[in-house]
């Protein structure tokens, strides 16, 4: 029986809420996940990437490091306030990327290459990006 259906079936038996079942789904789906040699950047990543889709998400991460225990890092991630990403669809519409699936894409790869660098790039590092990944995305 896979652990999502047992979040399900619980969630039967129990009545969890809407976001204690989240919870409960976000834990079994990432607890396995190789964190690589650095928790607090995982978590850093993982909130990055879904930022704006899940408000809670920071919450579940750090009831995620509560269940791996990493209360340590725990402690360090609760402090981190995540950055604002530092560019936007209407400066990459002004540069000549459609809007679309194109801009979503361009969005993805500029939001990639600001994880790597630890999110220090600014608004003008990423924008010189453009030009280069406007041939590589179709």
């Amino acid at each position: 029986m896979s652990c999502s259906f047992q979040i399900y079936a619980m969630n039967d038996r129990l009545k969890l809420s809407r976001e204690e079942v989240r919870l409960g789904l976000f834990i079994v789906n990432h607890r396995k996940d190789d964190m690589r040699k650095d928790v607090f950047e995982y978590c850093q990543d993982v909130l990055c990437d879904t930022a704006g889709k899940e408000p809670r998400m920071k919450e579940r991460i750090c009831e995620l490091l509560i269940y791996v225990d990493q209360r340590e890092t725990l402690e360090k991630f609760r402090a981190w306030t995540p950055p604002k990403f530092p560019v936007n669809g209407i400066k990459l519409l002004e540069m000549g990327v459609p809007k679309g699936p194109k801009l979503a894409k361009m969005i993805n790869a500029l939001r990639e290459k600001w994880k790597d660098s630890r999110y220090t790039y600014t608004e003008e590092d990423l924008l010189e990006f453009v030009e280069k990944l406007k041939d590589t995305i179709k």
